[in-house]
């Protein structure tokens, strides 16, 4: 249930997020595809990531089953992100910049973090 609530493709409610981990999900088991929650959030859940990263138990390092990285992760969003703004008909562009601004801030956090 926690891979669920903080992937990309529903809206992602911080709160119940919030309300697997309290009932102790674990945020670094893997699912059937070897993703972490955390992996799941990307590219369109920084919200929950940054959720996440502000748990000390999660470890921004398990690599799935794929070969998929969170911080890799992070940095081909914002490079797909980039790419999407650029073009000048973009219906969503503010969204696209409201995301890419928190993709970056992550990127930020994870470098400071040194992961």
């Amino acid at each position: 249930p926690l891979h669920k609530a903080c992937q990309w493709d529903i809206v992602t409610n911080l709160d119940f997020v919030e309300l697997h981990l309290e009932a102790e999900a674990n945020p670094n088991a893997k699912d059937q595809q070897g993703l972490t929650p955390l992996i799941c959030t990307t590219p369109y859940a920084p919200s929950a990531a940054n959720y996440l990263l502000n748990r000390p138990t999660t470890d921004a390092k398990i690599t799935g089953r794929s070969g998929q990285y969170f911080p890799a992760n992070v940095r081909s969003t914002i490079t797909a992100i980039s790419d999407q703004n650029t073009h000048p008909d973009n219906p969503d562009k503010v969204q696209h910049r409201f995301l890419l601004q928190q993709w970056h801030d992550i990127e930020k956090m994870l470098v400071e973090r040194a992961t």
